[in-house]
């Protein structure tokens, strides 16, 4: 049976939450909680919950702007494989840009970088376990 307030899986024969102290009716329907279909691969899958992050939306947007050329603000999201996919192409543009063609690569991960920018100041970034960083 899984609570229908945070979803947490308890007991067949509880009355009530052990996570959040929610009474529990035994005619209520049962309530399956919400997987976060973002999770990276390689996590557990951490249940989605009405609280908040404690992540802080200004720390993230600042990060991003000064240094989100490295990933910056995806390592303090929680979000380390996407942080080290940005610190990763970051060096293959620095080694290539003597070739000529780093700046190639470099126009489409600074739009990769506005875009998480604009997802942060609009509220929609999430920290690795799926919650809204506020």
């Amino acid at each position: 049976m899984f609570c229908s307030k945070c979803g947490a899986q308890l007991p067949d024969d509880a009355k009530f939450c052990d996570k959040c102290g929610a009474a529990l009716h035994s005619n209520a329907a049962p309530v399956m909680p919400k997987v976060n279909p973002f999770a990276e691969p390689g996590q557990t899958p951490v249940y989605m919950q009405d609280e908040a992050s404690s992540k802080s939306k200004f720390t993230a947007f600042i990060l991003a702007l000064f240094f989100g050329w490295i990933g910056l603000h995806n390592f303090y999201m929680g979000h380390t494989l996407r942080g080290l996919m940005q610190l990763a192409l970051q060096v293959v543009c620095l080694v290539t840009l003597i070739l000529g063609i780093g700046l190639l690569i470099e126009i489409p991960f600074f739009l990769w970088v506005f875009v998480e920018i604009i997802m942060i100041l609009c509220g929609a970034a999430t920290d690795g376990e799926g919650r809204k960083i506020k």
